[in-house]
Order: structure tokens, then C-alpha cells, then sequence
């Protein structure tokens, strides 16, 4: 019940961000009239994130795998992950960003029909493992 008061606010104060009125001015967007040509765009708050299509977590990282390898033969190709998802902070965009790290274990048959022995990356990922921040080959 001691909450309640807090959610009115939060509530009422996301109405009132929804309805602030935006002005269009060439290729950029502004809360004053930057111009006489200057369009008003209402309601124009932040879109709805959008789940992104496609593998994630380690199956992103596999992916990413076969994409840099091109392996000749892919679906005799082996990848294994090494250990337990594991969150590392890295810098990504100049910050530093916690981000989801696997490590795999990717086996490739050559045109000759034999495995050349186990290749391992590191992969590392985006908070919602939908992107690859970094993937890296590990001695």
C-alpha cells in the first residue's frame, strides 16, 4: 500500500512524456521550432523496442562462428561450448558494458574429409544476446 502513491506518479509522469510534441527540421528532431518550415510531431516519444529475429545466446555465437570459418562441409562441423555463460565486463563503444561471454569449441572437416582439430573462440555479447559485441580466437 506504501507504493501506491509512488505509481500514481510514475504513471502520470509517463502520460505527460507520451505527449510532448516534437518538431521535424531537416533530418533532425527538436522540442522548439528550430525554423519557419519546422513540422510538429505529436506523441512522438521513444518506439517500442522491437525483438530481434534470429538465433541468440550461444547459438548466436555459433553462427557467428560458421560465418568466419565458411567451413566447406557446415553441417559436419562440430561446435561445442566450453563451461557456463559467464557476464565480463568489457569496453564496447569507449564504456564499459557487462556482457554475456561464452566460449566454444568449433571442430571443421576440410575439403579432404577430415577434421582439423578443435579451434576455440570466445564470444561475447550484446544484455539481450541478440548482437555479437566481440568474438575473438583464444590460444
Amino acid at each position: 500500500m506504501r507504493h501506491r502513491p509512488i505509481c500514481l506518479l510514475v504513471l502520470l509522469l509517463a502520460g505527460v512524456a507520451q505527449s510532448q510534441t516534437v518538431y521535424r527540421c531537416g533530418n533532425q528532431f527538436s522540442q522548439t521550432p528550430c525554423a519557419a518550415d519546422a513540422q510538429a510531431r505529436p506523441n512522438a516519444g521513444v518506439a517500442p523496442a522491437v525483438a530481434a529475429s534470429g538465433p541468440r545466446g550461444f547459438a548466436l555465437c555459433t553462427a557467428e562462428a560458421m560465418r568466419r570459418l565458411q567451413p566447406p562441409e557446415p553441417a559436419s562441423t562440430r561446435v561445442l561450448q566450453l563451461g557456463e555463460r559467464r557476464t565480463e565486463v568489457i569496453r564496447y563503444a569507449d564504456r564499459s558494458l557487462a556482457a554475456p561471454r561464452y566460449e566454444l569449441s568449433a571442430d571443421v572437416k576440410t575439403a579432404y574429409g577430415l577434421y582439423g582439430g578443435p579451434l576455440r573462440f570466445a564470444c561475447w555479447l550484446s544484455e539481450d544476446q541478440a548482437r555479437v559485441l566481440r568474438f575473438e580466437a583464444l590460444p
